[in-house]
Parts: C-alpha cells; structure tokens; sequence
C-alpha cells in the first residue's frame, strides 16, 4: 500500500464538524459504493454481498471515524478509534496492497463530490489531506469498509437447512478403503496433480538410477555427479529461481487440491522492502506442506500481497545433493538451512522462510493441543539477531491433519514404529497419507484446508558480535507472544469448529 500524505488541516474553507453528521456518512457511503462498483479491481468484492448491510456497515465505520477526527489536535496526538476490521476470508484471500490503494483514491474522489455538490470545491491535495487525518484516527478505515462476513450473510435468501450429503461409497479391500469412480473430474485432476508433486522426488531419483543402469556408455557421468555436487555444486543463495517454474500448472492443482490460501494479518501495512526479514513456520508437520506452497511457491499470491519482496523456503533437503531434485529445488527458490546459506539469504528485499520445530512436533500432537517445539530451537533467534532481520511469525492452519500418525493407523505400523524406536533408539515420524485410488493408504496429504497466515515483522536491532542469552530470551518472548496473539485471533475464522490450544515447549 502506498504511503500516506503528511496529514494537515484541510483548509479554512471546510470545518470538519460538518462532515460528522449521518446524513453526511450515508451520501459519502453511496458515491463510494459508485467508484467501487465501477473499478474492475474492485466489483468482485462486492458481488455477494448484502448492499443494504453493507451500507450500514460503512456508514457507522465513517461516522466513528468523522466524529473522532472532529479535534484536529487530538487526532493529530495520536487518538484512534477502538475498531477492528472483520474482513470475510474470501475477501483477504483475493486483496491486493492496489486494492487498498485504490479504496483510498475512491474515497477521496467521493468526498471531494460530495463537498462540490454541497458549495465547497476542495483541491485533489485537500481531500487526500482530510482522509489522511480520517486514517490517522482510524488505521484500518479502508480495510474496514470491505464486505464483512456480517454484510456477506444477507447477500441471498436463507434456504432450508439440508441434510450433509454423505460420504461417498467406497470399497474396503484389506483395509483400504478405495475411492469410488463417480469422482468429478477436476477433483481427480487436482488428485492427480498432487500425486505428482508427492512422488516426484522418488520418480526422478527413479529415472537416474535407470539411466545409471542402462546407458551403459554414460554410467559414469552419473557416478561422478554425486562427487561434482558436493566438491564444485554451488550454494541454493546463488541460483536465480524461475518465476515461470514457480507458477506452473502443477503446483496450481496441487494447491487447489487441498485447498490452501496465504492470508496476510495486516493488509492495510507495507512491508519495508529495504530490511530482511525472517518467517518462522509453524507447525511443522510432516513435510510443511504450507510453508512449500506459501513460501516455496508463487501459486497463492506471495508477490502481490508481498510486493516488492523475494521469499526463498530454507528446508532440511537442501542439505542432501539429491540428483536433479536439488537443481528443481533451487530453480524454485530452495535453499539449505545452514547457518552460512541463511546469512547469505538474508538480504535487504528478500524474505526467507524456516521451518522450525522439526518433526518431533508432528511426533508430539496430541488431540486438542498443538504442541510446537520452540524453547529449543534458540539458533533461529540468534540468526535473525546477527543479521538484523526482522522476525515474523506464520501458522499454518490444518497442517497437523495433513497425514495420519503411527497411533492412528492400523496396529501392524504401530508394532513397526515400536521395533525401529527400539532398534535405532530414536522415534521416526511414520505417517500415512492417502492415494489417487484410496482414502487411507498412500503417501499424499489428506484433502484438508490449509490456511497459511503471514503476522506482522517484529522490530530486531542488530548484534555486531554473538547475541547475548538476554537478548536471546528477550526476542523469544517476543515472539512466542506475537505467535499467540496470531494463533488465537485466526484459529476462530480457519478453524470454527476446533477448540485446539497452543502449546510451547
């Protein structure tokens, strides 16, 4: 969103208290309904929504903000009104910073109407100046004259309740419950493209151990790959990803196979383009799906919410020179998470991504709780100390439902997951998925949302030598409160149906 104007007083020839009346915020509310409505950008917010609502909804958001900015003064001191702005899910799911920009011209354009209808023409600059002081007193004024879940209720007629269409029929084969062949077609294509993107990885370690085997004349080309990656290979920070790869049609299918949607906490706020900032994940879950395709991806809109921003995804398998899947993984924008490949990464303009807690998180979930390994990943906040990178909590909303624990799966995994814990000593994340063809055996994600929500940057002063262990402690209780105030505020509108608590360890 663009920067606002140096507020100032609009002038002698208009006093505010002549805009804080009703009969002034319905009239504004109604030219403003107009320029929206005839802004392409714009109209598809307000297709299923309850004008009449709406407009009530506007005009009591404007009245509050027209009679607080009555006293110059006090609204230049600071004073803002105690509102919040409840946008539907929908409509931040498709807001851009230019949306938000362009409510904010249209708003200008219907007062400076307003007052040339009532006698007193005021400049371009003046009106931007009186909304300027209206935002000043109410921060999130724009966003807040979006279509509210309230206004979005009323759009149509209520219909009888109806009865949840049931499950569709499937087969039990050994347990495995097949999937039925009345399936629409999309949601096999979306299937089938997500299968893709789970089994790539073993299709083309597939591919180069065939073509190891049966080219025999250039079989030590690919010998000598391994030794080349890890003696000349270059550094995931220096490979430039491709914009094009990272939007393809596969990974489109994939995301809409859940479905998943990046949200942004705070719209109405511009990121610093000239600062780094550091995003925390969480949770883990098996294999971070929503930190792949948030973070790792452009397909849920990374560059327009984010403008101006480069995010790359720091990831455990960047570590392991896996043959082409590495390259595939850098060209999308993947980099190891060593400490030397962050430092590198974080740059002024460029966003990268971590996955924090490992996979003891997805080990720990218990019913009801989300439980998140944190206390002791304290190198997290040590590098975004040394680099003076600002710090960011994200959750991802439905990532612990993605797949299936060793508990939940039929006794035979549970027995094997106890002999391994014996043998090696250590407790591996067995976990099931699902199939194309079946519902709960397979390595795929279930189809379960997933909501992937951004919060806001906190402010990290730079540490010229090692970060102390009070800084340390500072920063994280920093941030475990910024992550629970972002966890509670969302849980209620990406999960209404769960009571699951946050807990830290």
């Amino acid at each position: 969103m663009a920067p606002l104007p140096p507020p100032a007083a609009p002038g002698a020839k208009l006093q505010l208290w002549e805009l804080s009346s009703l009969a002034t915020a319905r009239a504004l509310v109604d030219k403003l309904l107009i320029h929206c409505l005839r802004d392409s950008g714009l109209r598809r917010f307000f297709a299923e929504c309850s004008l009449p609502r709406l407009k009530r909804t506007q005009t009591e958001r404007l009245l509050g903000a027209l009679r607080s900015a009555r006293d110059i003064e006090v609204a230049l001191s600071g004073g803002t009104v105690d509102a919040d702005a409840a946008v539907s899910l929908p409509v931040l799911g498709k807001l851009r910073e230019a949306n938000l920009d362009s409510m904010r011209e249209h708003l200008v354009s219907a007062l400076l109407e307003l007052l040339a209808e009532r006698g007193k023409a005021l400049g371009r600059r003046q009106g931007e100046a009186v909304v300027a002081l209206l935002l000043r007193t109410d921060p999130t004024l724009v966003l807040g004259l979006l279509p509210s879940e309230q206004s979005r209720e009323g759009s149509r007629s209520p219909s009888p309740a109806k009865e949840p269409s049931a499950t569709p029929p499937h087969r039990d084969v050994l347990g495995a419950k097949l999937a039925p062949l009345q399936v629409p077609t999309t949601r096999r294509m979306q299937a089938l493209a997500c299968a893709t993107v789970s089994y790539l990885p073993f299709l083309v370690l597939a591919l180069y151990v065939w073509c190891t085997i049966r080219i025999r004349r250039s079989w030590p080309l690919f010998l000598l790959y391994p030794l080349y990656a890890q003696l000349f290979g270059r550094d995931g920070t220096s490979v430039a990803p491709w914009p094009a790869l990272r939007r393809n049609w596969l990974l489109r299918g994939c995301a809409a196979y859940f479905p998943a949607a990046l949200f942004k906490a705070d719209p109405t706020r511009t990121w610093d383009a000239s600062r780094a900032y550091l995003i925390g994940y969480h949770p883990h879950g098996v294999c971070g799906c929503g930190a792949a395709l948030a973070f790792g991806t452009d397909v849920l809109g990374w560059r327009e919410k984010f403008s101006g921003l480069e995010v790359r995804l720091a990831t455990v398998i960047m570590r392991v020179r896996l043959p082409l899947v590495w390259e595939l993984l850098a060209r999308m924008g993947w980099i190891p998470t060593d400490s030397a490949s962050l430092a590198r990464a974080l740059q002024p303009g460029h966003a990268v991504a971590v996955n924090v807690g490992g996979r003891e998180e997805f080990l720990d979930h218990l019913p009801g709780q989300c439980i998140l390994t944190l206390r002791a990943r304290r190198d997290f906040f040590r590098t975004a100390l040394r680099s003076g990178a600002m710090l960011v909590p994200s959750f991802g909303f439905g990532e612990n439902e993605l797949f299936s624990r060793a508990d939940e799966m039929p006794a035979p995994m549970r027995q094997l997951q106890g002999w391994l814990e014996t043998r090696l000593g250590v407790s591996l994340p067995l976990f099931n998925g699902r199939s194309p063809l079946t519902y709960n055996l397979g390595p795929m994600p279930h189809r379960q949302r997933l909501t992937v929500v951004v919060g806001a940057p906190l402010q990290v002063e730079r540490c010229d030598g090692e970060p102390l262990e009070a800084q340390v402690d500072a920063l994280q209780k920093a941030y475990f409160a910024a992550l629970r105030g972002l966890f509670e505020r969302w849980r209620p509108q990406c999960e209404p149906e769960s009571s699951t608590q946050l807990v830290i360890i």
